[in-house]
Protein backbone atom coordinates (compact mmCIF):
# COMPACT_ATOMS: atom_id res chain seq x y z
CA UNK A 1 0.00 0.00 0.00
CA UNK A 2 1.77 3.44 -0.85
CA UNK A 3 2.26 6.17 1.50
CA UNK A 4 -0.49 8.61 -0.99
CA UNK A 5 -2.86 6.08 -0.26
CA UNK A 6 -2.96 5.80 3.16
CA UNK A 7 -2.70 10.01 3.65
CA UNK A 8 -6.26 9.87 1.69
CA UNK A 9 -7.23 7.34 3.76
CA UNK A 10 -6.08 9.02 6.92
CA UNK A 11 -7.67 12.36 5.74
CA UNK A 12 -11.37 10.56 4.77
CA UNK A 13 -11.09 9.01 8.18
CA UNK A 14 -13.72 10.50 11.29
CA UNK A 15 -11.42 9.08 13.21
CA UNK A 16 -7.94 11.40 14.81
CA UNK A 17 -5.01 9.37 12.52
CA UNK A 18 -1.17 9.73 13.05
CA UNK A 19 0.80 7.62 10.65
CA UNK A 20 4.08 6.93 12.10
CA UNK A 21 7.45 5.46 10.56
CA UNK A 22 9.86 3.22 11.72
CA UNK A 23 10.91 5.35 14.54
CA UNK A 24 7.65 5.78 15.33
CA UNK A 25 7.88 9.45 13.84
CA UNK A 26 4.80 11.53 13.04
CA UNK A 27 4.71 11.31 9.06
CA UNK A 28 1.19 12.37 8.62
CA UNK A 29 -1.48 13.58 10.52
CA UNK A 30 -5.24 14.19 9.35
CA UNK A 31 -7.45 17.41 10.72
CA UNK A 32 -9.33 15.51 13.23
CA UNK A 33 -5.68 14.73 15.04
CA UNK A 34 -4.39 18.29 14.50
CA UNK A 35 -8.05 19.34 16.51
CA UNK A 36 -8.08 16.80 19.23
CA UNK A 37 -4.65 17.34 19.85
CA UNK A 38 -4.65 21.11 19.72
CA UNK A 39 -1.53 21.24 17.60
CA UNK A 40 -1.38 22.60 13.76
CA UNK A 41 -0.54 19.54 11.27
CA UNK A 42 3.00 20.42 10.74
CA UNK A 43 3.56 21.45 14.80
CA UNK A 44 3.05 16.95 14.68
CA UNK A 45 5.36 16.54 11.78
CA UNK A 46 8.30 14.44 12.67
CA UNK A 47 8.06 13.93 16.71
CA UNK A 48 8.21 10.94 18.51
CA UNK A 49 4.08 9.81 18.42
CA UNK A 50 4.98 8.72 22.08
CA UNK A 51 5.50 12.66 22.98
CA UNK A 52 1.83 12.92 22.40
CA UNK A 53 0.88 9.99 25.21
CA UNK A 54 0.66 10.38 28.92
CA UNK A 55 2.30 6.96 29.21
CA UNK A 56 2.02 3.84 31.08
CA UNK A 57 4.87 1.18 30.30
CA UNK A 58 1.87 -0.64 28.74
CA UNK A 59 1.09 1.72 26.91
CA UNK A 60 4.76 2.85 25.49
CA UNK A 61 5.62 -1.38 24.49
CA UNK A 62 1.83 -1.68 22.63
CA UNK A 63 2.44 1.09 20.56
CA UNK A 64 6.11 0.36 19.41
CA UNK A 65 5.40 -3.28 18.58
CA UNK A 66 2.73 -2.10 15.94
CA UNK A 67 5.50 -0.12 14.44
CA UNK A 68 8.93 -2.42 15.11
CA UNK A 69 7.23 -5.87 15.19
CA UNK A 70 4.54 -5.35 13.14
CA UNK A 71 1.96 -6.61 15.19
CA UNK A 72 -1.53 -4.78 15.14
CA UNK A 73 -1.80 -3.38 19.10
CA UNK A 74 -6.73 -3.22 18.96
CA UNK A 75 -8.95 -1.91 21.59
CA UNK A 76 -6.17 0.50 23.81
CA UNK A 77 -7.23 2.94 25.86
CA UNK A 78 -4.75 5.64 27.52
CA UNK A 79 -5.05 9.39 27.79
CA UNK A 80 -2.98 11.72 25.25
CA UNK A 81 -1.69 14.89 26.39
CA UNK A 82 -3.30 18.16 23.98
CA UNK A 83 -1.04 21.22 23.55
CA UNK A 84 -2.43 23.31 26.71
CA UNK A 85 -1.34 20.20 28.75
CA UNK A 86 -5.08 18.91 29.10
CA UNK A 87 -5.48 15.31 29.43
CA UNK A 88 -7.43 14.00 26.51
CA UNK A 89 -9.10 10.78 27.17
CA UNK A 90 -9.10 8.03 23.98
CA UNK A 91 -9.76 4.61 22.82
CA UNK A 92 -7.36 3.57 20.06
CA UNK A 93 -5.89 1.14 17.95
CA UNK A 94 -2.18 0.76 16.27
CA UNK A 95 -2.25 -0.85 12.74
CA UNK A 96 1.05 -1.87 10.89
CA UNK A 97 0.96 -1.25 7.11
CA UNK A 98 2.18 -3.80 4.69
CA UNK A 99 5.88 -2.76 3.79
CA UNK A 100 9.32 -4.67 4.28
CA UNK A 101 10.97 -1.16 3.03
CA UNK A 102 11.69 2.17 4.21
CA UNK A 103 8.15 2.70 4.34
CA UNK A 104 7.15 0.52 6.97
CA UNK A 105 5.27 2.36 9.62
CA UNK A 106 1.66 1.99 11.20
CA UNK A 107 -0.88 4.04 11.77
CA UNK A 108 -2.68 5.11 15.04
CA UNK A 109 -6.51 5.85 14.89
CA UNK A 110 -7.96 7.44 17.91
CA UNK A 111 -11.22 8.49 19.24
CA UNK A 112 -12.03 10.69 22.58
CA UNK A 113 -13.53 8.20 25.22
CA UNK A 114 -15.33 9.27 28.48
CA UNK A 115 -12.87 9.81 30.70
CA UNK A 116 -14.32 8.02 33.89
CA UNK A 117 -14.02 4.65 32.13
CA UNK A 118 -10.64 4.42 33.27
CA UNK A 119 -7.93 5.93 35.42
CA UNK A 120 -6.43 9.18 36.10
CA UNK A 121 -2.98 9.52 34.23
CA UNK A 122 0.01 8.88 36.82
CA UNK A 123 2.16 10.49 34.58
CA UNK A 124 -0.10 14.00 33.35
CA UNK A 125 1.88 16.82 32.56
CA UNK A 126 5.46 14.76 33.20
CA UNK A 127 5.87 12.13 31.27
CA UNK A 128 4.80 13.67 27.78
CA UNK A 129 5.89 16.77 28.16
CA UNK A 130 9.14 18.33 26.49
CA UNK A 131 12.23 18.04 27.99
CA UNK A 132 13.43 21.15 29.79
CA UNK A 133 14.78 23.89 27.47
CA UNK A 134 14.03 21.67 24.27
CA UNK A 135 12.21 23.40 21.90
CA UNK A 136 10.21 22.04 18.72
CA UNK A 137 13.23 23.55 16.22
CA UNK A 138 15.67 21.49 18.01
CA UNK A 139 13.77 18.30 18.28
CA UNK A 140 12.72 18.13 14.67
CA UNK A 141 16.79 19.10 13.67
CA UNK A 142 17.45 15.71 15.93
CA UNK A 143 15.04 13.53 13.84
CA UNK A 144 17.22 14.65 10.63
CA UNK A 145 14.02 16.17 9.31
CA UNK A 146 14.94 19.72 8.28
CA UNK A 147 11.62 20.97 7.23
CA UNK A 148 8.84 20.06 8.75
CA UNK A 149 7.24 23.31 9.75
CA UNK A 150 6.81 24.60 6.55
CA UNK A 151 4.52 27.76 6.76
CA UNK A 152 2.76 27.83 9.93
CA UNK A 153 5.42 26.42 12.21
CA UNK A 154 8.62 28.44 13.58
CA UNK A 155 9.62 27.67 17.10
CA UNK A 156 7.06 26.14 19.77
CA UNK A 157 6.60 27.54 23.47
CA UNK A 158 8.42 25.97 26.00
CA UNK A 159 5.64 26.52 28.25
CA UNK A 160 1.50 26.45 26.93
CA UNK A 161 -1.29 28.18 28.78
CA UNK A 162 -2.49 24.96 30.82
CA UNK A 163 -6.02 24.58 31.22
CA UNK A 164 -7.08 27.04 27.79
CA UNK A 165 -10.38 25.97 26.26
CA UNK A 166 -12.09 27.26 23.35
CA UNK A 167 -13.69 29.75 25.22
CA UNK A 168 -10.81 30.95 26.96
CA UNK A 169 -8.68 30.85 23.46
CA UNK A 170 -10.99 33.23 22.01
CA UNK A 171 -11.17 35.80 24.40
CA UNK A 172 -7.56 35.86 24.76
CA UNK A 173 -7.55 36.78 21.33
CA UNK A 174 -9.73 39.86 21.08
CA UNK A 175 -7.81 40.95 24.22
CA UNK A 176 -4.73 40.77 21.23
CA UNK A 177 -6.62 42.67 18.52
CA UNK A 178 -7.68 44.98 21.03
CA UNK A 179 -4.05 45.25 22.38
CA UNK A 180 -2.35 44.87 19.21
CA UNK A 181 -0.54 41.91 20.48
CA UNK A 182 -0.24 40.04 17.41
CA UNK A 183 2.40 39.99 14.87
CA UNK A 184 3.30 39.38 11.57
CA UNK A 185 6.41 36.67 10.61
CA UNK A 186 7.12 35.80 6.84
CA UNK A 187 8.70 32.84 5.42
CA UNK A 188 10.45 33.26 1.51
CA UNK A 189 8.88 32.01 -1.53
CA UNK A 190 11.97 31.18 -3.57
CA UNK A 191 12.67 30.08 -7.11
CA UNK A 192 14.15 26.54 -7.29
CA UNK A 193 16.40 27.40 -10.42
CA UNK A 194 17.89 31.39 -9.65
CA UNK A 195 17.02 30.78 -5.42
CA UNK A 196 16.07 33.90 -5.54
CA UNK A 197 13.44 35.01 -3.22
CA UNK A 198 10.30 35.68 -4.94
CA UNK A 199 7.34 36.49 -2.45
CA UNK A 200 7.57 36.37 1.38
CA UNK A 201 4.27 34.25 2.94
CA UNK A 202 3.09 36.10 5.71
CA UNK A 203 2.33 34.02 9.31
CA UNK A 204 0.48 35.47 12.16
CA UNK A 205 1.69 34.80 15.36
CA UNK A 206 0.41 36.30 18.91
CA UNK A 207 2.07 37.98 22.44
CA UNK A 208 1.07 36.30 24.98
CA UNK A 209 0.11 38.21 28.08
CA UNK A 210 3.47 37.72 29.42
CA UNK A 211 5.15 38.40 26.33
CA UNK A 212 5.51 35.02 25.27
CA UNK A 213 4.75 33.52 21.48
CA UNK A 214 1.97 31.92 20.86
CA UNK A 215 1.90 29.66 17.93
CA UNK A 216 -1.45 29.90 15.50
CA UNK A 217 -1.79 25.83 16.21
CA UNK A 218 -2.94 27.22 19.59
CA UNK A 219 -5.28 29.65 18.91
CA UNK A 220 -6.53 29.56 15.39
CA UNK A 221 -9.01 26.67 15.86
CA UNK A 222 -10.51 28.17 18.22
CA UNK A 223 -11.01 31.31 15.89
CA UNK A 224 -12.45 29.42 12.89
CA UNK A 225 -14.63 27.76 15.03
CA UNK A 226 -16.14 30.94 16.70
CA UNK A 227 -15.78 32.98 13.53
CA UNK A 228 -13.03 35.19 14.58
CA UNK A 229 -11.05 34.07 12.03
CA UNK A 230 -12.75 36.86 9.99
CA UNK A 231 -11.77 39.48 12.14
CA UNK A 232 -7.86 38.04 12.07
CA UNK A 233 -8.07 38.25 8.39
CA UNK A 234 -8.83 41.14 8.16
CA UNK A 235 -5.96 42.02 10.65
CA UNK A 236 -3.87 40.55 8.33
CA UNK A 237 -4.79 42.08 5.20
CA UNK A 238 -4.66 45.73 6.54
CA UNK A 239 -1.11 44.88 8.03
CA UNK A 240 0.30 43.49 4.80
CA UNK A 241 -1.35 46.65 2.34
CA UNK A 242 0.30 48.98 5.11
CA UNK A 243 3.85 46.73 5.40
CA UNK A 244 3.39 46.49 0.86
CA UNK A 245 3.26 50.49 0.73
CA UNK A 246 5.51 51.74 3.43
CA UNK A 247 8.32 48.75 4.05
CA UNK A 248 11.47 49.63 2.06
CA UNK A 249 12.58 45.95 1.59
CA UNK A 250 9.79 45.60 -0.58
CA UNK A 251 10.05 48.44 -3.02
CA UNK A 252 11.63 45.78 -5.53
CA UNK A 253 8.18 45.22 -8.07
CA UNK A 254 8.91 41.86 -8.43
CA UNK A 255 8.44 40.73 -5.01
CA UNK A 256 4.89 39.84 -3.79
CA UNK A 257 3.06 38.88 -0.66
CA UNK A 258 0.84 36.11 0.07
CA UNK A 259 -1.53 36.13 2.72
CA UNK A 260 -3.42 33.62 3.98
CA UNK A 261 -7.46 33.56 3.65
CA UNK A 262 -9.45 31.40 5.87
CA UNK A 263 -12.78 29.33 4.93
CA UNK A 264 -15.03 31.16 7.10
CA UNK A 265 -13.56 34.33 5.21
CA UNK A 266 -14.16 33.02 2.08
CA UNK A 267 -18.30 33.82 2.58
CA UNK A 268 -17.15 36.64 4.25
CA UNK A 269 -19.87 38.97 1.78
CA UNK A 270 -18.63 42.62 3.25
CA UNK A 271 -14.78 41.31 2.88
CA UNK A 272 -13.81 42.46 -0.85
CA UNK A 273 -15.56 45.93 -0.28
CA UNK A 274 -12.94 46.21 3.22
CA UNK A 275 -10.29 44.95 0.31
CA UNK A 276 -11.67 47.68 -1.99
CA UNK A 277 -11.10 50.25 0.61
CA UNK A 278 -7.73 49.11 1.71
CA UNK A 279 -6.65 49.31 -1.97
CA UNK A 280 -7.47 52.68 -2.20
CA UNK A 281 -5.90 53.98 1.22
CA UNK A 282 -2.79 52.59 0.78
CA UNK A 283 -2.32 53.03 -3.41
CA UNK A 284 -0.50 49.53 -3.35
CA UNK A 285 -0.25 47.61 -6.87
CA UNK A 286 -2.80 45.13 -6.40
CA UNK A 287 -0.54 42.32 -8.42
CA UNK A 288 2.28 42.05 -5.66
CA UNK A 289 -0.57 40.58 -3.91
CA UNK A 290 -1.27 36.70 -3.75
CA UNK A 291 -4.31 35.39 -1.63
CA UNK A 292 -3.94 32.01 -0.51
CA UNK A 293 -7.24 29.60 -0.40
CA UNK A 294 -6.71 26.02 0.54
CA UNK A 295 -7.82 23.03 -2.01
CA UNK A 296 -10.27 22.02 -0.05
CA UNK A 297 -11.66 25.61 1.28
CA UNK A 298 -12.10 26.44 -2.50
CA UNK A 299 -14.20 23.24 -3.31
CA UNK A 300 -16.25 22.51 -0.14
CA UNK A 301 -18.67 25.73 -1.34
CA UNK A 302 -17.07 26.30 -4.79
CA UNK A 303 -19.89 29.10 -6.11
CA UNK A 304 -18.79 31.77 -3.29
CA UNK A 305 -14.94 30.98 -3.47
CA UNK A 306 -15.64 31.93 -7.26
CA UNK A 307 -17.62 34.65 -6.84
CA UNK A 308 -15.04 36.16 -3.77
CA UNK A 309 -11.89 35.31 -6.30
CA UNK A 310 -13.43 36.52 -9.49
CA UNK A 311 -14.00 40.02 -7.32
CA UNK A 312 -10.72 40.30 -6.20
CA UNK A 313 -9.36 39.01 -9.21
CA UNK A 314 -11.36 42.24 -11.32
CA UNK A 315 -9.39 45.00 -9.01
CA UNK A 316 -5.50 42.87 -10.09
CA UNK A 317 -5.04 40.92 -7.32
CA UNK A 318 -3.89 37.17 -7.75
CA UNK A 319 -4.49 33.96 -6.21
CA UNK A 320 -3.11 30.58 -4.91
CA UNK A 321 -4.40 27.04 -4.17
CA UNK A 322 -3.06 26.15 -1.36
CA UNK A 323 -1.98 22.63 -0.02
CA UNK A 324 -3.02 21.88 -3.35
CA UNK A 325 -2.89 17.52 -4.25
CA UNK A 326 -4.77 17.02 -0.42
CA UNK A 327 -8.19 17.11 -2.23
CA UNK A 328 -9.81 16.24 -4.89
CA UNK A 329 -10.27 18.71 -7.61
CA UNK A 330 -10.60 17.82 -11.09
CA UNK A 331 -9.41 19.48 -14.06
CA UNK A 332 -12.71 20.58 -14.88
CA UNK A 333 -13.04 22.67 -11.43
CA UNK A 334 -9.21 23.78 -11.62
CA UNK A 335 -9.89 25.27 -14.92
CA UNK A 336 -12.82 27.35 -13.64
CA UNK A 337 -10.89 28.46 -10.81
CA UNK A 338 -8.99 31.90 -11.51
CA UNK A 339 -5.74 30.81 -9.72
CA UNK A 340 -1.93 31.83 -10.78
CA UNK A 341 -0.18 29.29 -8.63
CA UNK A 342 -0.68 25.62 -6.94
CA UNK A 343 1.09 25.03 -4.01
CA UNK A 344 2.14 21.41 -3.82
CA UNK A 345 0.72 19.67 -0.69
CA UNK A 346 4.13 19.09 1.39
CA UNK A 347 3.18 15.49 2.34
CA UNK A 348 4.11 15.12 -1.52
CA UNK A 349 7.26 17.03 -1.12
CA UNK A 350 8.93 15.43 1.66
CA UNK A 351 8.65 11.55 -0.02
CA UNK A 352 9.93 13.09 -3.27
CA UNK A 353 13.51 11.25 -2.69
CA UNK A 354 11.91 7.95 -2.03
CA UNK A 355 8.75 7.65 -2.94
CA UNK A 356 8.09 6.87 -6.56
CA UNK A 357 4.23 7.73 -6.33
CA UNK A 358 4.93 10.92 -4.60
CA UNK A 359 7.56 11.74 -7.57
CA UNK A 360 4.79 10.61 -10.11
CA UNK A 361 1.88 13.19 -8.65
CA UNK A 362 4.23 15.87 -8.37
CA UNK A 363 4.86 15.22 -12.08
CA UNK A 364 1.51 15.14 -12.64
CA UNK A 365 0.53 17.98 -10.79
CA UNK A 366 3.41 20.19 -12.55
CA UNK A 367 2.33 19.33 -15.88
CA UNK A 368 -1.38 19.85 -15.56
CA UNK A 369 -0.36 23.57 -13.82
CA UNK A 370 1.53 24.60 -17.13
CA UNK A 371 -1.04 23.18 -19.47
CA UNK A 372 -3.25 25.51 -17.66
CA UNK A 373 -1.23 28.29 -17.73
CA UNK A 374 -0.56 28.30 -14.22
CA UNK A 375 2.40 28.00 -12.00
CA UNK A 376 3.59 25.55 -8.85
CA UNK A 377 4.91 26.49 -5.62
CA UNK A 378 6.34 22.79 -3.75
CA UNK A 379 5.94 23.23 0.24
CA UNK A 380 8.22 21.82 2.40
CA UNK A 381 11.23 21.66 0.49
CA UNK A 382 13.16 19.50 2.92
CA UNK A 383 16.84 19.80 0.87
CA UNK A 384 18.94 20.34 -1.63
CA UNK A 385 18.30 16.76 -3.33
CA UNK A 386 14.68 17.45 -3.36
CA UNK A 387 14.88 20.81 -4.65
CA UNK A 388 17.02 18.96 -7.68
CA UNK A 389 14.27 16.86 -8.60
CA UNK A 390 11.93 19.71 -8.36
CA UNK A 391 13.83 21.50 -11.14
CA UNK A 392 14.31 18.56 -12.74
CA UNK A 393 10.53 17.65 -12.95
CA UNK A 394 9.45 21.64 -13.53
CA UNK A 395 8.42 23.31 -10.81
CA UNK A 396 8.21 26.77 -10.50
CA UNK A 397 9.27 27.88 -6.90
CA UNK A 398 10.05 26.35 -3.44
CA UNK A 399 9.25 26.80 0.35
CA UNK A 400 10.40 25.18 3.75
CA UNK A 401 12.96 25.26 6.15
CA UNK A 402 15.92 24.13 3.84
CA UNK A 403 15.21 27.37 1.89
CA UNK A 404 14.22 29.45 4.25
CA UNK A 405 12.49 29.63 8.16
CA UNK A 406 9.74 31.79 9.07
CA UNK A 407 11.10 35.11 10.80
CA UNK A 408 10.06 38.38 12.18
CA UNK A 409 9.77 40.76 9.73
CA UNK A 410 12.77 43.75 10.25
CA UNK A 411 12.41 47.53 11.00
CA UNK A 412 8.54 47.00 10.37
CA UNK A 413 5.78 47.80 13.58
CA UNK A 414 3.03 45.46 13.49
Amino acid sequence: MSIHWLRVFADASHDGILAVDALGRVTHANQNASSLLGHSLDELLGRPVLDFFLLEQRIAVSLERAWTAGQPQLGLSGWLRRRSGEPLAVRFNAVPWPSDGPDAGALIAFQPAASAAFDKPVEAGSAAAPREQDDFSSRQDRAGEADLGGRRACKNLQAGLPGMGADEWVRLCREALRDNRFVLYRQAVVDVKTRQVVAWELLIRMQGPAGELIMPGEFLPACERSGLICELDRWVIRKAFQLLADWSELDDPNIALHINISRRTLSDLALVDFIRQQLEATGIDPRRIVFEVTETAAIDDLEKALAFMHSLEELGFRFALDDFGAGFTGIGVLRRLPVHYLKIDGSFIRDLRSDPVSRQLVKTIVASAQALGKQTVAEFVPDEETLAILCEVGADFGQGYYLGRPEPIPDFDC
